[in-house]
């Protein structure tokens, strides 16, 4: 789900590091980056088709980044929801259930431009999701992990100075 903000918050204490810097490195690398490849797929995952060229594209990417740069990559999903953000938990997935009400509708209709325009504002990366997406990563050689709660803040604390 993200913490509000948080890329803004953590900017002081981050730095711009060029790839060629993180050469042999471990990094990992929060869904909120590969997320947007993923959700472009949302209209296979709706329509219950597993492939998407989306999904082979974070693995390219990721192996780009392993070949080229020699970055050992470690991708990490969300674990569970956080109890203190039920309340904007469940206002989220009302709004994913009415898109995902007129995606089906417009399906049904022949009008695929907006099916999947809402197909994708329905869209939410599940652990059945995250098991498919995390099988092809670990197919080709990529590590990924989910972490216990959201991945972005326990990243953040990585990323503050010492």
């Amino acid at each position: 789900m993200g913490i509000h903000r948080i890329r803004a918050s953590i900017q002081e204490s981050a730095e711009q590091v060029p790839l060629e810097k993180l050469r042999g490195k471990r990094v990992g690398i929060d869904t909120g980056v590969v997320y947007p490849f993923v959700a472009n797929c949302a209209t296979e995952f709706f329509q219950e088709r597993a492939h998407c060229a989306y999904i082979e594209a974070v693995v390219s990417w990721c192996l780009k980044l392993k070949r080229k740069h020699n970055i050992t990559v470690v991708v990490v999903f969300d674990g569970c929801h956080v109890p203190a953000k039920s309340d904007e938990s469940e206002k989220r997935n009302r709004k994913r259930d009415i898109a995902k009400g007129k995606a089906d509708a417009y399906w049904a209709a022949g009008n695929r431009e907006k099916a999947r325009k809402e197909y994708r504002a329905a869209f939410n990366l599940l652990s059945l999701h995250q098991k498919t997406i995390i099988d092809a990563l670990k197919a080709n050689g990529i590590d990924a992990i989910t972490a216990p709660y959201e991945a972005d803040s326990q990243e953040s604390v990585t990323s503050m100075p010492s």
